[in-house]
């Protein structure tokens, strides 16, 4: 295998680990970072590995992300936990807040939290359309 097969295998394990990651939290841009910068910099450090300074440079260059996503992980948990939610979470978490703040005096309709708490209705039609089409099948046959 030569660097550029090794190179090419990486970028694309990195485009598709970042591809399928969808939640947003404050550690999505660091985690994202690490998984392209890191297996990079350890790659190129395993190519130059006869140039001690040039090695040695990527070493540290591929350790250092890591590193800094864990202590802003350690930040975030100790100042502001919420930030290491999915935003969904913290939409549908600001919705029971204001609703409990409410109270009993104002009416809510039951849609409407619904609208709030999935602001992708589109993908929950879907995955509801796809577990209920095993089911209609069975029961809607003929046999049945």
């Amino acid at each position: 295998m030569t660097f550029g097969d090794v190179y090419r295998q990486l970028s694309s394990f990195g485009h598709a680990a970042t591809g399928r990651r969808v939640v947003k939290s404050a550690m999505t841009p660091l985690v994202t970072l690490t998984l392209i910068v890191t297996p990079t910099c350890i790659a190129g450090a395993y190519a130059f590995r006869e140039k001690d300074a040039l090695c040695l440079l990527l070493v540290i260059a591929g350790l250092l992300p890591p590193f800094v996503a864990l202590l802003a992980y350690v930040f975030f948990a100790l100042r502001d936990p919420d930030r290491l939610h999915s935003e969904d979470y913290r939409i549908k978490a600001r919705v029971l807040q204001i609703t409990e703040a409410k109270g009993g005096r104002l009416a809510i309709n039951p849609v409407d939290l619904a609208d709030i708490a999935n602001p992708y209705p589109e993908v929950a039609a879907i995955e509801q359309k796809q577990q209920a089409s095993p089911r209609t099948l069975n029961q809607g046959g003929k046999d049945g």
